[in-house]
């Protein structure tokens, strides 16, 4: 797995913590204990500082202060011993590949409207206003940073199940289960865990064969770096 889906991962984990609200506190203080981030000044980039050029659209300093954050607090977790260049380095890789995927959505018709992504911070503030809170906080984020975060979770997921489609066999879904049934073999028979199943492979072969459309696209892509 590349750094980009490494944050696409996280990004999941972040949205995901504060949109159940089932032992909110407890998920809160795990993600809390997990993860202590420290940003200096020197971490900072100046929030109208173009970072990157895209294809002719600029990124700049206000969203690369808002993945840093999640790739140095991925760095802590996964305890790597990484120097701030490196951060650096992924972060913007993560902005360049994000901004690719959101040219390509755009390019297919995958559209999600400003509606929708309000819709949805409204359903998960109102299931764990606090746990969000907590996760604003510790990442560094605005409500209007997250907002922008959950609508790239919604492009991703959106595009993946207009465009991308992938097939899914018999023989894929009985394998899964006889993996997940070799780990714990209480679980369920295979005809109530189906549909489940089915999707978690859709899932992983779409995140898969978007990875390769990225990188089709990168290659092609005018990249301008400016830091």
């Amino acid at each position: 797995m590349n750094q980009w889906w490494k944050i696409i991962a996280s990004i999941f984990v972040l949205i995901g913590i504060v949109a159940c609200s089932n032992d909110s506190d407890e998920e809160t203080q795990e993600s809390e204990d997990k993860t202590d981030i420290e940003i200096t000044d020197e971490e900072i980039v100046e929030a109208d500082e173009e970072v990157v050029r895209i294809n002719g659209t600029a990124i700049k300093g206000d969203k690369y202060n808002h993945i840093y954050p999640q790739v140095k607090a991925q760095a802590i977790q996964l305890e790597e011993d990484v120097d701030q260049d490196e951060l650096v380095d992924r972060t913007i890789d993560a902005l360049i590949e994000r901004e690719l995927m959101m040219q390509e959505a755009e390019d297919e018709g995958v559209v999600v409207s400003d509606e929708d992504v309000t819709k949805e911070f409204e359903t998960i503030k109102t299931a764990n206003e606090e746990g969000l809170s907590t996760i604003l906080e510790q990442f560094h984020l605005t409500e209007e940073a997250f907002k922008e975060q959950l609508k790239f979770e919604l492009t991703l997921d959106k595009y993946a199940k207009e465009v991308v489609e992938p097939e899914v066999t018999e023989k894929e879904i009985e394998e899964y289960y006889e993996l997940i049934k070799e780990q714990n073999e209480e679980i369920p028979e295979l005809e109530e865990l189906k549909e489940d199943i089915k999707s978690q492979i859709q899932q992983q072969k779409s995140l898969e064969e978007i990875q390769e459309i990225l990188m089709e696209k990168k290659e092609k892509a005018e990249i301008k770096r400016n830091i």
